[in-house]
Parts: structure tokens; sequence; C-alpha cells
């Protein structure tokens, strides 16, 4: 992938700022949402995290019966996560690593991406979600948390502060890329102005355009789901106005033929 190094820079550089060790609401939100669209709510199976974060969704799955490997590029990150760990006995199993190139033992009955699917090109999306294909159990399901180019777009020029765990204030400015179609996230320290801003930029797909993603694949779209879980019919595209993200849950085309 083109300049993984800085893009792993910006996400542990937030990390530093930003992270915590504790499981929010949020979280607990964001796992009931991913087990509900995956139809695996109170199942026991073994799971994957692409892009952890400070792992706490998946310390909420693995207290609900899962055993999640957590991967991250972002040692920081990961770090927290190992926090989580020691209470949990071998269930949760955070790991460094880039998942483009990570070598996973085993298959997994539920891989999830949330926040954070869209770093790189078209063909690095294409290169992961054909890893996934192979990750995946027979009857395995992914969970794909996709940047909604509809509200990204209205986004475009829009900021807000943000205040850090230390007290630091910091801008957060979003612009939007129309040629490429790409949310551009920056950061400013308001109270440290020998700090250097932080950006990144994440592809964002209609739901049509993540689906041509899937073509050589061998990944299928089974449903589409807002960030907050609320089914997408075909068609309709209202639900896509006022959300930041779908969710793409995927299934092997050749499970679901």
């Amino acid at each position: 992938m083109r300049e993984l190094h800085e893009i792993q820079t910006y996400y542990e550089n937030q990390t530093r700022t930003f992270g915590r060790a504790e499981i929010t609401r949020d979280h607990r939100r964001i796992a009931r949402v991913i087990t509900t669209v995956s139809g695996l709510s109170g199942v026991r199976c073994d799971a994957l995290e692409l892009g952890c974060g400070n792992g706490a969704v998946a310390a909420v799955l693995v207290d609900q019966g899962m055993v999640v490997t957590a991967v991250d590029f972002n040692g920081p990150a990961v770090e927290i996560a190992k926090t989580f760990e020691s209470t949990r006995r071998g269930r949760l199993i955070p790991m460094q690593a880039d998942f483009y190139t990570v070598v996973l033992p085993g298959h997994f009955d539920l891989i999830y991406y949330w926040d954070g699917f869209g770093v790189g090109t078209d063909e690095d999306q294409v290169k992961l979600l054909s890893r996934v294909k192979n990750w995946l159990a027979p009857d395995g399901v992914a969970v794909i948390d996709v940047f909604n180019p509809f509200y990204w777009s209205q986004q475009h020029g829009s900021s807000s502060v943000y205040e850090a765990p230390n007290g630091e204030k910091w801008k957060r400015q979003l612009e939007f890329d129309f040629q490429e179609s790409r949310m551009v996230d920056c950061w400013t320290s308001l109270d440290n102005p020998a700090a250097e801003t932080r950006s990144q930029s994440l592809r964002c797909y209609s739901p049509a355009n993540f689906s041509m993603l899937l073509t050589s694949t061998g990944l299928a779209i089974r449903d589409l789901y807002t960030s907050d879980g609320l089914k997408i019919t075909e068609g309709d595209a209202s639900p896509l106005r006022e959300r930041t993200s779908f969710l793409a849950v995927l299934e092997d085309c050749m499970e679901s033929s």
C-alpha cells in the first residue's frame, strides 16, 4: 500500500492523543449492531476484527462468548487492547500487524471492520476483501463499515473542536475530494502551535460502487444496513442521507450460490 508509514503514523499519533483504555456505551452499541446484522447475536464463535483500535469492541464481543483475534498496525492502540486481554483468559487475541500482509491461522465465522475501510486505493480494498474471503469459515459472514459519500460530501468545509484526555484542544477540519470521492480528515492542535497538523483520507463508496469492488473477490452482498442497524432496501437511498456510513454484510459467493 502507498504511504503505509504515513497512515500508520497518523493513527498512532491519534491514539497517543485521544486513546483511552475504557469500554464506552458506543463500543457496546457497535458490538450490538455487528452481532445483529450478522445474525450472530448470542452465538459463540471465532471472530476477526480488522483495524481493532483500542480493542474495546472486541472485548465486548469476548464478554458475550466469542473468541476474537483483533488486528491493527497501530502499536499504541494494540497496547491498550492488551489491557483488556489480561482479564479475558486468551479469548481476546490482540495482534500488531498489517492486515494486508498478516498470516492468520484458521478461519473465522465473523469478520468485521468498523471505521477505517477505505485506506489506500481501490486496488488495496480489492486485495483486502479477497483476503477476507479466504479467511471466512464455511457459512461465515463479514461486516464492513463503508464511508458514505452522500454524508461526507455535505460536511465539506465543516469543523469542530475536541478535547483530549490531557485537556489539549484540537480542531478537526473536514474536506471532501469530489474527484476521488475521499473524505479528508485534518486535525490541528489549538493549544500547541508547534504540533504538526495530522491528516488522513478515506475512500467513500456508494453501495453500487462498493458492489463493483467485489467483482473479483469471491464475495457477495447479502444485506445492506445503516451504521445504526436499519436495513436498506434496494432502490431506497434515503437512509444514507444523514448517516456517516453503511454496513455491507458479505458472504462467500460459492457458499451463497
